[in-house]
């Protein structure tokens, strides 16, 4: 499965998103919520970054990222709950 379908799968069941950017030495864990084209035609990742092990202050931030420039991802086993 590419990281594109992982990541749509997480978003659907709600379940935690672990990716890795191509310069992290260690996996974000992430609340993915949507998937969409960027004005510059990349496909971005918007979600609650929840951890971020090279800066463990910047912990529960929106984020966006940018698939294609993740090296891997992979569904958790356990789910988070969406903000109403």
């Amino acid at each position: 499965m590419d990281i594109k379908n992982i990541a749509t799968e997480a978003i659907r069941t709600k379940q935690i998103l672990y990716a890795k950017y191509k310069t992290d030495l260690s996996e974000r864990i992430l609340y993915p919520y949507a998937i969409f084209e960027s004005t510059t035609s990349n496909i971005d990742l918007f979600c609650i970054q929840h951890r971020n092990p090279a800066k463990p202050l910047d912990n529960d931030q929106p984020r966006y990222f940018t698939l294609k420039d993740f090296s891997s991802a992979r569904l958790g086993q356990t789910g988070f709950n969406m903000d109403a």
